[in-house]
Formats: structure tokens, sequence, C-alpha cells
């Protein structure tokens, strides 16, 4: 064989060790991703569950800006989350 057909021969080789590496660390990475995919869910589940508390709150008190403040929260960061959480629900067909 030629050196041409030795350095193909060669990449070839380690190309097909490198898709080999990947594959393994994709296998042993599935645990981890269904973790943080869980939490995640749970993440949001908590973000819908906080903004629906503060809309009830609001309706209590006159304003999302009190309401805020009730539970610790700035007005800046109230209105961030309520509008965080309504984008989540459009782009998810939920809203």
């Amino acid at each position: 064989m030629s050196r041409s057909g030795d350095r193909i021969s060669t990449r070839t080789q380690l190309r097909a060790a490198a898709a080999a590496k990947v594959a393994d660390a994709a296998v042993s990475a599935r645990p981890a991703v269904a973790s943080f995919l869980a939490a995640h869910a749970q993440v949001v589940a908590a973000e819908r569950a906080m903004v629906a508390a503060l809309i009830e709150l609001q309706s209590h008190v006159g304003g999302l800006d009190v309401a805020a403040e009730m539970v610790g929260l700035d007005a800046e960061s109230a209105r961030a989350l309520v509008s965080r959480v309504a984008a989540d629900g459009t782009e998810r067909g939920g809203g």
C-alpha cells in the first residue's frame, strides 16, 4: 500500500475510534441527561406554581408589585418570572 493509502487508512481508523468514543460517551451520559431533564421539569412546574400564586395574591392586594414585595421579590424579578412562564407556555402551546 502506498503512503497515501496508509494515511487514508490511519485517518479512517482515527475517525472510527473517535466515533466509537462519542457513542460511548452518549450512552454513559444518558442518566445525567435524564436527571437534568427531570430537574428542569420540576423547575418549570415550580415557576408555574409561583406565578399562579403571585397572580392570586395580586388579585387580593391590588397589583403585582405589591404581591411581589409581600413574597420577597422585587417588582422587576416578578415581572420577569411572569413573562418567562407566559413565554414558556406559549412556546409549548399552552398559552
